[in-house]
């Protein structure tokens, strides 16, 4: 019995433990992705992140950017893995990939 108690309390710290350790490695691998971004990239990533999805044709007069340079940042923020674009009618809709979700 006592050895059943043992191994269960071990189990138990383990899986803590490697929560604890895996949500440690994802949150700093955000914060030094978002480091070597441009600071116009991390706006628009943070508007993203921060409203869960956002549709570009409206981000854009959110953040008081030509359509052009959201477009060019947007593709950027794509190629870095931080957002995915979906089309959705006449504009793209803006997600979050699950390493940048809150």
């Amino acid at each position: 019995m006592a050895v059943l108690l043992m191994v269960t309390a071990s189990a138990s710290l383990a899986t803590l433990l490697y929560w604890v350790v895996n949500r440690y490695a994802k949150e700093r691998a955000v914060r030094t992705a978002m480091m070597a971004m441009s600071e116009d990239e991390r706006r628009v990533l943070r508007e993203v992140m921060r409203e869960g999805e956002a549709r570009q044709d409206e981000l854009w007069k959110e953040l008081d950017m030509s359509r052009g340079k959201l477009s060019a940042l947007i593709n950027k923020l794509v190629e870095k893995n931080a957002i995915t674009k979906e089309r959705c009618r006449r504009t793209n809709l803006l997600r979050p990939t699950e390493e940048f979700q809150q």
